[in-house]
Formats: structure tokens, C-alpha cells, sequence
């Protein structure tokens, strides 16, 4: 019984409601500036700023641990449609880590270096995804890291739904970078809810594990977040000059409580209201909204397009993330953006890069448009917010494989120092890598 039909036996409208939300899942490129962005970039809301900067400060090696998972889980994925999803979904959350990266390094330029944070939850973090024993352990572990990965999916989502519909946030004064990254965050993390779940279905599915894993996740998060918040509110270098304790530390304590009224930030009882509905026998993260619906709702400004030289330096990044010799599970065929593809009939929007080629009009040669120019359009959705550059595999693929560098190494193979050559080889055909 494939995980689908387990997931959603008893509920016929569930499968339905699954096969007809078939949706391609690919990372977008967005640039976000950070030059002019202070320190309190909620005016008067200290706490409601640091809990968002405990956001930028746990999600990014979060999300690289959450994607190194689910890569190891690849290869146990016979599902095609659920394989292109898991793809997908790895190179959006590399995409979220690169942007909340930029964040973090604007704080150290204020004058809040975060580093004693990442040093320990680092050390957290590899404790969790440590492999030790035989084949058969490692598979156990790798299920155990699922079904806790799919429980902090789950609270990502309800948040990613509040950073959408709440008006007390956009009414807030938050400077208007910080609300796009938030809104773009969140409509990419309502759009891939379920894929860790129906991943964690696919190659276990029991319920006892889940719902252990579900409440040692939730307190883990909670208890991380409040002490990651308490460490930002002392350090903090503009409240650290007030002599007033009061000051200092009683009003950003009220004016919390307050932005949880006001519905600036998600309140706490979400980790008690939540739990009790993701540990129902029945639940699927797809019974709460449908995949179309973020990207409906939010659009990208085009003001979040850099261009010039911040565009050019966005493109050098990007060239780094692009490995040779991609493993055969990751690697895509140019043309086509997978199975979802042959299941919704969406219009390939990704072309192999074709740099030089002329279109002959009445004789007269004219370049065309540079393929990796981004489309312009106010009236797109979401999904034509990217730089189509290949195929949407060998592109995601790309981006698990760079962060995986910066980190200890994976499952996926190591193939040596990159060669510029073979790059722009793989670059024009995929398939030049093999």
C-alpha cells in the first residue's frame, strides 16, 4: 500500500483532495537587501523583533539538517510524484537558510553576534542527526528524525499561515524587507507542507512514533525558542544602555504581551493548540488548506529583484552552488520538470541555458533574451518568480549539494574539486555530467 492510500484509508475525500492538489514544488530565487534594515525593525516591539530574529537564528540549520534527511530518504522513495516533491522541497528550504542568512550577518553588523547560539545548537543538532549501527539501525534513526522533522513542519506551516493573514503584523511598522521575507517564507512553507509527512509515510508511518516525536519536538522547540529569545532580550546592545532595570527588562516583557494581542507575533499556546490536532489517528497536513492557496495570496514586489551589481554577485553565488557529476537519484532529464508534471500538466518553465544562440528573423540575427533573466510580470503568480536555468531537479539538486558542502558530509557522494568546464558542460545538458 503505497503512502498515500495509508495516509488517507479511511477518508476518500482526503484522497481526492491529494491527487487533485498536485502541485510542482520548485525553489524560487529572491534577493533581499538588508543595508537599511535596524536593529528593533518592529518600531517599539523589542520582543516581537527577537522573536523573529529566533526565526533567522534556528531556522537556517534547521532546515539544512531537515534537507539532509530527506536527501537519505531519497533513495527509499519509489513514488515518482512524491520523489519530484521531496526535490522540490529540499531546494526551497537551502533557499530560506541563504536568506535568513543575510539577516544574521546584519545583526553582527548592529552589534548582536549570535555566534554562541549556533555554536551550541550545532552541537544539538549533530547529536540528532549522528548515524551509528548497521543498515537497519541507520534506517530506524532516519525514521525517527522523520516523524519529528514532519511535527516542526507542522508548526512551520500554522506560522507561515499567520505571517500571511495577520493584519496586526503588516499594520505593525515592520520594515518592508522583513515583511516580504516573512510572507515569501510562509507561502513556501504552507505550499510544502506535507511533503516531510507523506515522506515519513512512506517509508514508516506508524503512529506511536509520530506521536512521540511529536511531543519531544514540540518541547525541544518551545524550550530552544524561549531560551534563544532570552539570550537576544539580554544582549541586546540598545537595551543593554538603559540603567533602568525596569527598562530594560519589564517593558519589553509587557510590550511582548501586548504584540501577542495585537497579533504581531504568534502566540505561544499555539505548541498546546496544535499538538492535540497533529496527533489525531486521521491527520494530514493537506486537510487545512490547498497547496494554490499561498501562491495566490502573496505575490513578490518586484522591488525584491536586485539588479546591477547585486544581481551579478546573486549570480556568482548561484554558480557555486552548481556541482559537476550530480548522483544519479537528484539528477533530472532537460525538458521536463518531472513526474508532477505528467500529473497536473504544467508548462515547462525550465530550459537547459543556451548562451549565444541566434533567432533569425527575415534574415537579420537577433540575441535573444538572456535565459536567466528573471520574468517580469505584477500580474504572475508566485511561481514565475524564478530564474529558469535547467531543469528544476538538477537546479534543487544543486542547491542540497552546496549547502551540504558548507557542512560535514552526507549520504550523497563527494566527487572531488568542481571543474569549471564540466560545469558549463552540465550547465547546457544535464546529462554531460554522467
Amino acid at each position: 500500500m503505497g503512502y498515500a492510500q495509508k495516509a488517507r484509508s479511511h477518508d476518500s475525500v482526503g484522497r481526492q483532495r491529494y491527487d487533485a492538489e498536485a502541485h510542482a514544488i520548485r525553489a524560487r530565487d529572491m534577493d533581499f537587501t538588508w543595508d537599511d534594515v535596524p536593529m528593533h525593525y518592529i518600531p517599539g516591539q523589542v520582543v516581537a523583533t527577537h522573536v523573529y530574529n529566533c526565526m533567522h537564528l534556528l531556522l537556517p540549520e534547521g532546515e539544512k539538517v531537515m534537507s539532509r534527511a530527506l536527501a537519505q530518504a531519497l533513495p527509499y522513495i519509489d513514488d515518482p510524484r512524491l520523489h519530484e516533491e521531496v526535490i522540490g522541497f529540499i531546494g526551497q528550504e537551502a533557499t530560506h537558510a541563504d536568506n535568513h542568512r543575510g539577516v544574521l550577518d546584519r545583526l553582527v553588523e548592529l552589534g548582536l553576534d549570535p555566534s554562541p547560539v549556533l555554536t551550541r545548537l550545532g552541537k544539538i543538532l549533530d547529536v540528532i542527526t549522528t548515524d551509528f549501527g548497521n543498515e537497519r539501525a541507520r534506517h530506524q534513526l532516519l525514521c525517527e528524525r522523520l516523524a519529528l522533522f514532519s511535527a516542526l513542519e507542522h508548526y512551520t506551516a500554522v506560522w507561515g499561515k499567520f505571517f500571511l493573514e495577520s493584519e496586526g503584523l503588516a499594520n505593525s511598522g515592520i520594515h518592508p524587507m522583513l515583511l516580504d521575507l516573512l510572507r515569501w517564507h510562509g507561502a513556501e512553507e504552507v505550499e510544502h507542507r506535507s511533503v516531510v509527512f507523506d515522506a515519513y509515510l512512506h517509508l514508516d508511518g506508524g503512529y506511536a512514533r509520530r506521536a512521540r516525536m511529536a511531543v519531544f519536538g514540540s518541547v525541544a522547540l518551545f524550550a530552544t525558542g524561549m531560551l534563544t529569545l532570552a539570550w537576544l532580550v539580554v544582549n541586546d546592545p540598545e537595551l543593554r544602555k538603559a540603567r533602568n532595570p525596569i527598562r530594560r527588562y519589564l517593558a519589553p516583557v509587557l510590550s511582548g504581551i501586548a504584540a501577542t494581542r495585537r497579533r504581531i507575533i504568534p502566540n505561544v499556546t499555539s505548541f498546546l493548540t496544535e499538538l492535540p490536532t497533529y496527533l489525531k489517528p486521521g491527520f494530514h497536513p493537506s486537510h487545512s488548506a490547498a497547496r494554490s492557496w499561498p501562491c495566490a495570496t502573496w505575490l513578490p514586489p518586484p522591488s525584491r529583484r536586485r539588479h546591477g551589481e547585486g544581481r551579478r554577485r546573486s549570480r556568482r553565488r548561484r554558480r557555486r552552488g552548481r556541482i559537476p557529476g550530480l548522483p544519479e537519484a537528484l539528477r533530472g532529464q532537460p525538458g521536463r520538470t518531472g513526474a508532477v508534471q505528467a500529473e497536473t500538466g504544467t508548462p515547462d518553465r525550465f530550459r537547459a541555458r543556451a548562451r549565444g544562440r541566434r533567432a533569425h528573423h527575415g534574415g537579420r540575427g537577433r540575441r535573444r533574451a538572456h535565459p536567466r533573466r528573471p520574468r517580469r510580470c505584477e500580474s504572475a503568480r508566485l511561481d514565475a518568480w524564478c530564474t529558469p536555468r535547467c531543469p528544476a531537479s538538477v537546479r534543487s539538486a544543486s542547491a542540497v549539494l552546496a549547502v551540504w558542502r558548507r557542512g560535514r558530509p552526507g549520504a550523497l557522494p563527494h566527487r572531488g574539486p568542481p571543474d569549471p568546464g564540466r560545469r558549463r558542460r552540465l550547465a547546457r545538458d544535464p546529462r554531460a555530467g554522467a
